[in-house]
């Protein structure tokens, strides 16, 4: 499963609809309604594939929810043609920056440390040192709205 920064993963990508999804991947294991900044987002969950797919209204003129998020700790994961799911932070760092990647930063937690990418929407939570889970969206314009694929 190939991660496609501002693109989606493999062959689905982000702006599709929920019925989109689900024409590709079949019937979800869960659905869930989960709320993020005052809004209710859905969120679809594959268990085979150890990921969810979250949608809602991400601009003003969308007439419905649209994929808007990506989170997986699927192990065949790979960004760049490299694999991410227990990878270092070195590793992964070193991966972005050959492929032109170079405003990431680390935030620490008590459990659970971060390494984000503003730029392009990356987030790599690291358990124990190495990579568990990977999160990601589409681009943003300079005005703050999403640049949907094409």
């Amino acid at each position: 499963m190939e991660i496609k920064p501002g693109l989606g993963l493999d062959n689905i990508l982000f702006g599709v609809t929920k019925q989109e999804l689900m024409d590709i991947l079949g019937e979800p294991d869960e659905v869930r309604l989960e709320e993020e900044d005052e809004e209710l987002e859905e969120v679809l969950r594959y268990n085979k594939l150890k990921t969810c797919f979250s949608f809602d209204f991400e601009n003003d003129d969308d007439d419905e929810k649209r994929l808007s998020w990506i989170e997986s700790e699927n192990p065949s994961l790979t960004i760049f043609n490299g694999t991410v799911i227990g990878q270092s932070e070195e590793d992964i760092t070193e991966l972005l920056s050959s492929n032109k990647i170079d405003d990431s930063y680390v935030e620490e937690d008590l459990y659970i440390d971060t390494l984000y990418s503003d730029d392009d929407n990356l987030e790599f939570e690291m358990l124990y040192g190495k990579v568990a889970r990977v999160m990601f969206g589409p681009f943003y314009d300079e005005n703050d709205s999403v640049v949907w694929p094409n």
